[in-house]
């Protein structure tokens, strides 16, 4: 239930065209963001990782129960989210559920980006929720945004149930 609340909170910042001010990294709802891990980041940095922590956050308070993704919040680094949570959560593609994490590997060293899956994958392609993106198939970006991905692109990608 938790983490179709997140995904519930991620579309509405989408909705919202939630997106940088003032500069790279920075503005009032990314320092939101920022400042919701532990310790908080209190400087412009990227903030995809923040972001999820942020939406999975908000919806633990909602619903009144713990986050399971706390254990990740102490780093706030996308390649922690596969190291607290992979192999054990780590779900096949066509077992992927709406709320799961998706991992990103642009450069096949790590894992460098994070969104949330919003629909199934169907036919290699599936929809997410992901900050500090853009508009094009890259991660590094201005705002919060539903995009549409495909498996087998230039990048890796890894679906993690929470």
């Amino acid at each position: 239930m938790i983490k179709r609340v997140a995904l519930g909170v991620a579309g509405c910042d989408a909705d919202h065209k939630v997106r940088e001010e003032g500069g790279n990294n920075r503005g009032s709802r990314i320092r939101q963001y920022l400042t919701s891990v532990d310790p908080p980041i209190n400087s412009a940095a990227p903030w995809c990782a923040a972001a999820v922590q942020y939406w999975s956050d908000t919806a633990a308070r909602i619903l009144g129960v713990p986050n399971p993704l706390d254990t990740v919040r102490l780093e706030a680094y996308v390649q922690s989210y596969h190291d607290h949570l992979a192999p054990a959560g780590v779900v096949l593609p066509v077992v992927a559920e709406p709320g799961d994490l998706a991992l990103f590997s642009f450069h096949g060293e790590r894992w460098d980006h994070i969104g949330l899956l919003a629909q199934p994958v169907r036919n290699g392609t599936f929809w997410t929720v992901e900050g500090n993106t853009s508009d094009s198939d890259q991660r590094d970006g201005d705002v919060v945004a539903i995009k549409s991905r495909n498996l087998g692109s230039s990048y890796a990608v890894e679906f993690i149930t929470w």
